[in-house]
Formats: C-alpha cells, structure tokens, sequence
C-alpha cells in the first residue's frame, strides 16, 4: 500500500544523501509494512512531494533502545530525539531503501487540484488513484520542448 509521509526539508535532504535510512515515528499503523511505497512529502518552504522510497522495515522500540538506532541510522541529534520522543514509552523506526528524489516534484496546489490530495500533519495512506496520478505524473514527465500540447491538463487530470 502506498503512504505519503510529511517530512521537514533538513530530514529530507539526510534522506536523498544517503545519511538517514530510517524514519522515526512517535506512532505508526499496522497497515505500515515492509514492502510499501512511501511518497516523501517536504514541508514548508518547500511544500511538494520531491521523493520516494520503499519501506523495508517497521520497527516498534522503547525509546531506550530507539536511541542507538536513531544515532547510527537518523541523522537526529540527541536533543531532538528527546524532544520529539517527549512523553511516549516507545517510537517506530521505518526502514527506508531504493530512495529516488523525483526529477519533477509535485508542488502542493498541483496535489490538490489535480489529485484532491493534501499533506497529512505525520502521514496517510493513499487511495490507489490519487498515488496511481502521482506515479503517472512523475514518470510521464518529460523535457518541456519535447512535450505534447496537452490543451492546458495536467499529468495528474
């Protein structure tokens, strides 16, 4: 099943590096597996989902034993880890692998208009249209002299 997550811009540049190959999670659905397609959704000031990547694992900890693999594998320092941890017993590291910036981000007005889709406050799962409309617009994306007039729609319409 495919989610998007919303993740800040500093988090998300981590992730396109190779840096953070793991999401921390204060909470996270059981219908979140392995094997999932996530859509990284950049909050504001970028506000577009600029990434993807599939999820190769979900794993619930308690936040003592969370920490060593937030240090190693988050590119969180430990004052961030305690702040977003504040208050829960246990958090979730989500496994990412096969990470790929997209060559032509989604902007937010482009998910709402075209797709009905606006970014969760953590993450959602996607409806198969509105995540088949975004896989259709990022790969059917090509040079703008080579594309056809499209009499004005979008890839998402």
């Amino acid at each position: 099943m495919p989610f998007l997550f919303s993740i800040r811009p500093k988090y998300c540049s981590a992730i396109f590096a190779g840096a953070k190959t793991v999401e921390l999670r204060r909470r996270c659905s059981p219908r979140v597996a392995a094997g999932d397609l996530m859509f990284i959704y950049e909050t504001s000031p970028i506000k577009a989902i600029t990434g993807v990547a599939f999820i190769s694992s979900v794993e619930r900890y308690s936040i003592d034993a969370l920490w060593p693999v937030a240090r190693e594998r988050a590119s969180v320092s430990r004052v961030e880890f305690d702040d977003y941890f504040s208050g829960v017993e246990f958090g979730f590291a989500i496994g990412l692998e096969r990470v790929q910036r997209l060559s032509q981000p989604t902007a937010l007005n482009v998910m709402w208009d075209k797709c009905r889709l606006r970014p969760p406050q953590s993450y959602c799962s996607l409806k198969g249209t509105s995540a088949a409309k975004l896989i259709q617009h990022e790969f059917e994306i090509r040079p703008r002299h080579e594309l056809p007039d499209s009499g004005g729609r979008s890839p998402c319409d």
